[in-house]
């Protein structure tokens, strides 16, 4: 009975929840509809991972090409869609965070010495 278990992956049911390396190391659990706007000083942006020691910030606007795409992705799924200017506000970080990945891997193809560009 324990080998069947094992080769079946030993009957795990529970839904996969992301997980976020903080500032510290430590491994935290996301939770959905966490992420939240904030105004500070005339400066909008979007706090998220508000269940770990230290929350995070992205900048809005012209400044969010300067996000990191892991933060990106941690505020994507941290933000709900129950207002509409956060459903506005993911769209666009969205759209930001497929222009990051394929910034990166337009990077990475041109130090690959097969690959020419194309123009």
């Amino acid at each position: 009975m324990l080998k069947s278990k094992i080769m079946l992956g030993g009957g795990v049911s529970s839904a996969y929840i992301p997980k976020y390396r903080d500032a510290y190391g430590k491994i935290v659990e996301m939770k959905r509809n966490s992420a939240r706007l904030r105004t500070d000083l005339g400066v909008k942006v979007l706090e998220f991972n508000l269940e770990s020691d230290k929350s995070y910030f992205i900048r809005l606007g012209n400044e969010m090409r300067k996000n990191s795409i892991y933060s990106l992705r941690a505020a994507i799924y941290q933000t709900g869609e129950s207002d509409s200017e956060l459903r506005e506000l993911k769209k666009v970080m969205i759209e930001e965070l497929e222009k990051a990945e394929r910034r990166l891997l337009i990077d990475y193809l041109r130090t690959v010495p097969d690959i020419q560009e194309i123009k």
